[in-house]
C-alpha cells in the first residue's frame, strides 16, 4: 500500500467521525442553567439568566464566542447582535469550564479585549456532552515515521498536497 492509499483510508474513516460531531449538553453554571447545540465546532444555545443567548466556535479545549441578554445593549460582535464576547475554557475531561466575559458598553468590544480580571462564568456538566476536537492518533512523516495526534484538519490538508502532486483531483 503506497502513501497516497494510506491516506485515503484514514480519510473516508476519521473526517466523517470528526464531522459528526454534534449534540446537546446542559451546565449548571453561576449564571443558572447554560444549555449547548454543537454542530461540529459551532456551538449555539441559551441560559436561564434575563434571556440569555450564546454563540462560539471551539478552538480545541477552548470557545470563544458572544452572549446577549433581554435586557442589554446590543451592539457588538456579528451583525452588531451581541453584548459581549466571553472566553470558556473547558478542563480536560471537559466535565467544567472556567471563563471571562465582558460587556461591549464597557469596552469590550472584541474577545480580545478580555482581561482575566473580567467577569467570572464558570460552569459543570450535568448532562451530554461536548465534543471537543478530534486527532486522527497517528500522523506519517516524510520518513514514514508514525507519530500521534495529527489533527484531522492537518491530514486533509497534507492528503490535499499529495493528490495535487500525484496529479489525481
Amino acid at each position: 500500500m503506497n502513501r497516497l492509499q494510506f491516506y485515503l483510508i484514514i480519510f473516508f474513516i476519521i473526517v466523517p467521525l470528526s464531522q459528526a460531531a454534534s449534540g446537546t449538553s446542559e451546565w449548571d453554571t453561576n449564571f443558572n442553567k447554560v444549555f449547548f447545540d454543537q454542530k461540529g465546532k459551532n456551538l449555539s444555545g441559551h441560559y436561564e439568566y434575563s434571556g440569555g443567548k450564546v454563540t462560539g466556535n471551539l478552538k480545541g479545549m477552548t470557545m470563544e464566542g458572544w452572549w446577549s441578554e433581554d435586557d442589554d445593549t446590543r451592539d457588538c460582535g456579528p451583525d452588531n447582535a451581541w453584548s459581549g464576547p466571553f472566553v470558556f475554557t473547558f478542563a480536560n475531561d471537559g466535565k467544567s469550564f472556567t471563563g471571562i466575559w465582558g460587556k461591549c458598553q464597557s469596552g469590550k468590544r472584541t474577545i480580545e479585549s478580555l482581561t482575566p480580571s473580567d467577569g467570572d462564568w464558570h460552569g459543570d456538566l450535568s448532562k451530554g456532552a461536548i465534543r471537543f476536537s478530534q486527532t486522527s492518533g497517528i500522523q506519517i512523516t516524510n520518513d514514514n515515521i508514525v507519530q500521534e495526534d495529527l489533527n484531522v484538519d492537518d491530514l486533509i490538508q497534507e492528503l490535499k498536497q499529495i493528490i495535487s502532486k500525484t496529479g489525481k483531483n
